[in-house]
């Protein structure tokens, strides 16, 4: 189950309830719930939103040493500012109009992959360290 079958709420619900096994939840996965996320809490919410869901599936599947906090924080910031560009598109709207947003190396323009994927990222926020991510305003 990736989810594209849910609804919306299916979808929240399942995360919420770590019902994806641990290579069930892909990049589009994690896109479509910064989007839900940040549709139903604002940008700050669904960021905090976010990241305690990913935490929660990680740890569900023993996974709790690969969460990535920042990885997770950016890709919501990420999908926020492309959301205040294009106020009320869908979530597949979104993508059509930045596909880029489906590459999962995305991040790698603005981080290191020493940054992206050391382990204060993992613990907590860190700052790009090439290119500042993008500023919802």
């Amino acid at each position: 189950m990736e989810g594209n079958d849910l609804s919306d709420d299916e979808f929240l619900a399942a995360v919420d309830h770590c019902a994806f096994g641990p290579h069930e939840f892909p990049h589009r996965a994690h896109l479509r719930l910064a989007y839900l996320s940040v549709r139903h809490h604002g940008p700050a919410g669904g960021e905090a939103h976010v990241c305690s869901a990913i935490r929660r599936l990680a740890e569900s599947h023993g996974h709790a040493a690969r969460y990535n906090a920042t990885l997770s924080r950016a890709r919501v910031r990420v999908v926020a500012h492309v959301m205040a560009q294009h106020r009320g598109a869908g979530f597949d709207e979104l993508l059509a109009l930045h596909p880029r947003l489906l590459d999962k190396h995305l991040l790698l323009a603005h981080y290191t992959r020493a940054a992206l994927f050391g382990p204060e990222a993992r613990a907590g926020w860190v700052a790009p360290d090439l290119l500042p991510l993008p500023v919802t305003a």
